[in-house]
């Protein structure tokens, strides 16, 4: 037989059929299970639990608290509590994003995130003490008015309590603010009170305004004004007891200790002018304490000062004129007067003011009118009638000298405080013209 003829007759078709049975096997592996159904891909028996992570694909956590004995939570979810010494540690933590919370009875909670990478972290925790309960009585003392003593319990002392124990807390900060706001109400209206109804000022009042002050002080101790604010209410109080008497203030007395109570005031007054030296009020007052008590020179200095800060205080002006007759400037005090009209129309002190001294300096016509204009603007006011006597007691007529006497009478009635002026004046004005009496 011809090999090469067996080759090529029967190679080719040997080749082709372990070809086909080749292509053929998976399909015929796939068309049947060991039952003789048909398997499906689809119907496979899924691995049963979760895959195991690689241990090089997780991290070990440790959790430090303070206070120890902290609930932690990860994820929203519960897992444990730290020991006594603060520390918890999970050991086998798979890499991810993670919310941490620490909790703990009377502490604020605390929440932190980070992503778990290669590395081990540790996180810690300190814990503030939660001060919701002393913030809940702090609120209920200031809604009742207990901001100070002498009621106890008040809140500046809760106040200070907590400042001293959490001093960069940021709600003993917002207290602070809160009772600040609360005590300068009763501060500034005490100050308002002495500047612009001094004659209707209570002794209450004004102490209300101390103690209100002090605890300002004491709550912004690098706060110049709220300093010179306690001095000058002190100032205050001690010149309303030297002009009107701590004890008996319907009889218009001064008290036993006058000349102390006066030294009080004197110092008081210029202790603020030291402390603020831009706050006008001080200086006004000062010169008001000085007039009165005789020292018109001293007067003109302190009322010059709070007419420099505040030009367009017509009070300041008034007091400054006040001072310049006192000593025997008329043509000063005339100018000062008349600024202070210009600028507050309504002023009868200054009005009353400007009276006299025309009267005085030979405007005997004008004067009256500005004093009578005076009486028109502030019926109450003892003072216009006080000066317009003083304008009938230079007269030689004995009807004029009736008439003096009349005001004089009429000046005292309405100021039996002796905030106007110190009626002593008028009773010794009195005597004089009676004296003069045939």
């Amino acid at each position: 037989m011809n090999i090469r003829k067996i080759r090529g007759k029967y190679l080719l078709p040997l080749f082709s059929l372990t070809f086909f049975l080749v292509l053929c096997l998976p399909t015929l592996s796939r068309a049947q299970d060991p039952t003789g159904r048909p398997s499906s891909s689809s119907k496979r028996k899924k691995p049963s639990g979760r895959p195991a992570v690689p241990e090089s694909m997780t991290v070990i956590l440790t959790i430090l608290t303070d206070p120890p004995g902290c609930q932690v939570l990860i994820n929203g979810e519960a897992k444990g509590a730290t020991n006594t010494e603060g520390k918890l540690v999970f050991a086998k933590l798979p890499i991810a994003h993670y919310e941490v919370d620490v909790r703990k009875d009377g502490f604020s909670p605390m929440k932190k995130g980070f992503q778990a990478g290669t590395e081990s972290p540790t996180l810690v925790f300190k814990l503030k003490a939660s001060l919701d309960d002393e913030l809940g009585r702090f609120n209920q003392l200031v809604g009742a008015g207990k901001l100070t003593g002498p009621e106890s319990p008040n809140a500046f002392d809760l106040l200070n309590d907590l400042s001293a124990k959490y001093p960069d807390r940021s709600e003993v900060a917002t207290m602070r603010s809160t009772l600040l706001l609360r005590l300068a109400e009763p501060a500034d209206a005490a100050v308002s009170s002495t500047l612009s109804k001094w004659r209707g000022v209570g002794r209450p009042e004004i102490e209300r305004g101390v103690t209100a002050s002090e605890c300002i002080a004491k709550l912004k101790t690098d706060d110049n004004r709220a300093g010179a604010r306690v001095a000058y209410l002190k100032g205050m109080l001690a010149m309303r007891d030297w002009l009107i008497g701590p004890s008996n203030p319907s009889t218009g007395a001064q008290g036993q200790n006058a000349p102390d109570v006066l030294s009080v005031a004197r110092e008081s007054l210029a202790g603020a002018v030291q402390l603020d030296g831009s706050w006008a009020a001080p200086s006004y007052q000062l010169g008001r304490l000085l007039l009165f008590s005789g020292n018109p020179e001293g007067a003109v200095g302190s009322f010059a000062k709070a007419v420099q800060l505040e030009p367009n205080w017509a009070a300041a002006h008034t007091g400054l004129a006040d001072a310049y007759y006192a000593g025997g400037k008329r043509k000063e005090a005339i100018a000062e007067y008349q600024k202070a009209v210009k600028q507050d129309p309504a002023s009868a002190r200054a009005f009353a003011g400007l009276g006299l001294a025309r009267s005085m300096s030979g405007e005997s016509k004008d004067g009256l009118k500005d004093i009578e204009r005076a009486i028109q603007l502030d019926p109450s006011s003892g003072l216009p009638h006080l000066n317009l006597a003083m304008v009938y007691s230079e007269s030689k007529k004995k009807k004029d000298r009736d008439k003096a006497v009349e005001e004089l009478n009429e000046a005292i009635k309405k100021n039996p405080d002796n905030a106007e002026f110190q009626n002593k004046v008028a009773e010794r004005l009195i005597s004089q013209i009676s004296g003069k009496k045939p």
